[in-house]
């Protein structure tokens, strides 16, 4: 009976999903009034929910949803982003980015994996759990938010600063775009920074005359990855355990080689700017940085590492532009093991949790000692031309989102 009720609610999972992909709302400027307005119209006719839509930029929407079971039990919390990417190299699409197009089960569009079919499967997981109250006991709160492409300041983090009871649920649901065959339970950390170097510009031939800046800056560069190859991460045992266990599935999942990268510091040089022509020596050069941290790794090492660096590098400085936490969630937890559960036996595969090796709002959540984990769509194509999400790789998401919290918010008694 309970699975059919599931299968009849499918349909409007993949309507919901079609008609948000369909809406503008990328980042920049995460413009998210449009998508709310859609997202209002399908919870306001629901009986027993509070509504509540808050902004802290007024381009920014953010919904928020309560509703109850039919009795006293656990609280917990639905967290997703409807802000997207930007649409990046529009002329290389063959689908309208913003069409909602399908071929042979497969929906094009931008942020359609990352993560508006993540939204619609917690939409359609909220709804159902609202018109059948005397299924469950407790509370159920859905957070749907934009600005998550941009860090989660005027979302997430905007509403756990705005809202008290958010940080006190038992448990939270993040449906971002990853593999529901890999849950994560944390995420590695990071420390973005700018590294400049400061010398004496001048003509080529005049050696003598100058310093150059990208010289300074290359070997600054070279002893930082030197000096964060050497910290040993301090992972606690539990943490270090489940990302062995899960090696095996989540590298065949999410590819080879991603066990190393969650134990290990990693550091991307993604923006390099100096010089001006080939036979003038630079003044100043720069570079962005964004070091990632596994668990057990935190940006004050980082930053202890740069301060020694500037101390013994003349005309090398720093700048912090950003850093998060390592945090993680606790492996054992009751809902962690519903969503593995349920996972494997919606897949028929073995299904593991470990780290992300990407960022989610759960860095917001997890602050507050909230257990957060991340459970979404595979998709393709993320960030990429021809964005695109398999519907029926969705309806398996949905159904394991809703088993999972049917399962965990089930009354004492049954």
């Amino acid at each position: 009976m309970l699975q059919a009720m599931i299968q009849k609610s499918i349909p409007e999972v993949e309507s919901m999903l079609l008609q948000l992909s369909t809406i503008n709302s990328v980042t920049p400027p995460s413009d998210t009034r449009a998508i709310v307005e859609r997202v209002k119209t399908w919870l306001e006719p629901l009986n027993n929910v509070q509504l509540q839509i808050l902004s802290e930029v007024e381009s920014t929407p953010n919904i928020v949803a309560r509703v109850k079971g039919h009795a006293e039990g656990k609280r917990l919390l639905l967290n997703g982003h409807l802000d997207t990417f930007e649409i990046v190299s529009p002329s290389e699409w063959t689908h309208d980015p913003l069409g909602g197009e399908v071929v042979n089960r497969r929906l094009f569009g931008v942020g359609v994996s990352d993560m508006k079919a993540g939204c619609a499967s917690l939409l359609g997981t909220f709804i159902f759990m609202a018109r059948h109250p005397e299924l469950w006991a407790g509370e159920l709160v859905l957070t749907l938010v934009g600005w998550e492409e941009a860090g989660g300041k005027h979302g997430t983090d905007f509403l756990l600063r705005e809202l008290d009871d958010l940080k006190q649920v038992d448990a939270c649901l993040i449906a971002d775009v990853g593999s529901s065959r890999v849950i994560r339970f944390a995420e590695k950390g990071r420390y973005r920074f700018k590294l400049s170097a400061r010398g004496i510009p001048g003509h080529g031939a005049h050696m003598h005359k100058t310093k150059n800046a990208i010289d300074m800056l290359i070997g600054a560069i070279v002893d930082y990855k030197k000096a964060i190859s050497a910290i040993e991460p301090n992972c606690p045992s539990e943490v270090l355990k489940a990302i062995k266990d899960a090696s095996a599935v989540s590298e065949s999942v999410s590819g080879q080689g991603e066990t190393d990268v969650l134990l290990s510091i990693t550091n991307n040089i993604g923006v390099f700017r100096a010089g001006s022509a080939p036979n003038l020596v630079p003044g100043y050069a720069e570079v962005i940085m964004d070091t990632r941290l596994p668990v057990g790794v935190t940006p004050e090492n980082i930053q202890d590492v740069l301060d020694k660096l500037c101390a013994c590098h003349e005309g090398i400085h720093y700048e912090t532009l950003m850093t998060c936490e390592s945090l993680y969630s606790d492996p054992g937890h009751e809902f962690l093991g519903l969503l593995k559960k349920n996972a494997q036996a919606v897949f028929g595969l073995p299904c593991v949790a470990t780290v992300r090796v990407g960022g989610t709002d759960a860095k917001h959540i997890r602050r507050f000692n909230v257990n957060a984990y991340s459970c979404g769509v595979e998709g393709g194509n993320m960030g990429a031309p021809d964005e695109y999400v398999d519907l029926d790789e969705v309806d398996q998401v949905f159904k394991i989102h809703l088993q999972s919290v049917l399962d965990y918010l089930a009354p004492a008694n049954s």
